[in-house]
């Protein structure tokens, strides 16, 4: 069972107590049923039903879709499992997999129509060269606003291509920023650059985990509506999706970029962090008598304890706390002192 953003439910494999429905079917469901037992015909079971509707005090109205075609109407909870496998029954061998889909911006303030496509890696423009990190004077830079070059990027980078999840990058998630990125008609990437440099970085660096990708996406590619021959044509295939239709490109990439979570705000995450200070590390940290806690902390010192710390935090936090030679922030150098104040004074904060 599955809600989506547009208050659609979606039920793939529906288990109502046919006991229990002593509902009239609608006429129309009958007949679908009588001419299938006729045909002996089997449907496939996979075919997507969505059913959207309500209840009000002694009325309910639903509409059962097969693959946003074959639609009928009931009146009732009761009468929901059999109307799913009437839809299912009258599409049959109709349905084919569609390479069109759409994703939501954050807050599902909107909504982009898409279509899958596999393309070849080396014709992308991503923004930033994934192994040099140099930018890509092709690359429209207005379009990125994060600093790929940082040391944190190129580490998060790394960690992505050596662990490359097929799971993660060909999965229809509806999101702008996760699964397949996202490129223009141009081949310039708009969402995604860390996951194209990943996936080019996987290919040449880590060719088994790549392989693992490129298996995968040739599994899924029918799925998609898409060849899956295609996948052996090429050099570095990947798994894209394109509009549909123009859109104002730099409000997509801010879109793109935006949190879709709230921010949790900084006594939340230092009540978080506290616990990651361990007695053992704080036996590592050396502040002298006339200095601060902010600058002991910056001092060479003490970076096994800084390195300690942020190696318990996950990549994408990393990234934002450290500079471009990886070394601690004042972000971080910041979220190091809360996280200490509340280990010493662990009382309301």
């Amino acid at each position: 069972l599955h809600y989506d953003n547009e208050d659609t439910m979606t039920l793939n494999s529906p288990e109502i107590d046919e006991e229990e429905d002593n509902e009239t079917v609608p006429p129309e469901i009958a007949k679908i049923f009588q001419e299938d037992d006729m045909a002996e015909h089997h449907q496939p079971a996979a075919i997507p039903v969505k059913i959207a509707g309500n209840c009000k005090t002694n009325t309910c109205s639903f509409k059962v879709t097969a693959a946003d075609k074959k639609e009928l109407a009931v009146t009732s909870i009761g009468q929901l499992s059999k109307a799913i496998e009437a839809v299912r029954a009258s599409f049959g061998k109709e349905y084919k997999p569609t390479s069109k889909t759409f994703a939501l911006a954050p807050g599902g303030i909107r909504k982009y129509e898409l279509e899958y496509k596999i393309v070849d890696a080396i014709n992308l423009i991503a923004s930033h060269d994934p192994f040099t990190f140099q930018k890509n004077k092709d690359y429209p830079q207005e379009l990125q606003p994060r600093l790929r070059e940082r040391a944190a990027t190129r580490l998060q980078v790394d960690h992505i291509a050596k662990n490359l999840d097929p799971v993660a990058l060909l999965t229809d998630f509806k999101s702008l920023d996760r699964g397949a990125p996202i490129i223009g008609g141009d081949n310039v990437v708009e969402s995604g650059n860390g996951r194209i440099m990943a996936i080019v970085k996987a290919a040449k660096d880590f060719p088994l985990v790549y392989r693992s990708y490129r298996a995968a996406l040739k599994e899924v590619a029918s799925e998609y509506g898409l060849n899956p021959g295609i996948v052996d044509t090429m050099k570095i295939p990947v798994l894209v999706r394109t509009h549909k239709a123009d859109v104002n490109r730099k409000i997509f990439v801010e879109e793109s970029n935006a949190s879709t979570t709230i921010e949790s705000s900084a006594i939340e995450k230092a009540r978080t962090d506290a616990p990651k200070i361990t007695l053992d590390s704080l036996q590592n940290l050396e502040i002298g008598e006339s200095e601060s806690l902010e600058d002991a902390l910056k001092t060479s010192k003490n970076k096994q304890f800084v390195m300690s710390f942020l190696s318990k935090l996950s990549n994408e936090e990393q990234a934002r706390l450290v500079d471009s030679k990886g070394l601690i922030n004042q972000d971080g150098i910041r979220r190091i002192i809360l996280a200490l104040f509340v280990r010493a004074f662990p009382g309301d904060t």
